[in-house]
């Protein structure tokens, strides 16, 4: 007599249910980086000492929503901070174009560190 074992195999998520997780992966630092530059248009020249550390708070939480490693969420919001406190870059959608041509080019931020 010949036994046979059986293996089931977990299929995973359908590709309708990796869209989504998909499209929040890609869209989630693009619209992060609009609410940056939403922020650094809302600040006004003169408002450096109220806009640093809202930036940089800013910048923190919004690193810690992409669950970016410790080390570069301290210098995402030091630089969103001074982004945010120097006089007129709120014209300039930096954080929003810089973001997506990170996005689009795919370089690797780390994922298996932090972002899996």
């Amino acid at each position: 007599m010949v036994e046979v074992e059986v293996e089931r195999i977990d299929p995973g998520p359908s590709a309708g249910r990796k869209l989504p997780q998909r499209a929040v992966q890609a869209l989630a630092p693009v619209l992060l980086a609009l609410l940056i530059d939403a922020g650094d248009l809302a600040t006004f020249p003169g408002t450096t000492l109220v806009a640093l550390p809202l930036g940089m708070v800013a910048g923190y939480l919004f690193a810690g929503f992409l669950r970016v490693a410790t080390p570069w969420r301290v210098i995402i919001a030091c630089v969103t901070g001074l982004y945010w406190a120097l006089p007129f870059t709120g014209l300039f959608p930096l954080a929003t174009s810089i973001t997506t041509v990170v996005e689009f080019l795919g370089l690797d931020r780390g994922k298996d560190e932090s972002r899996g």
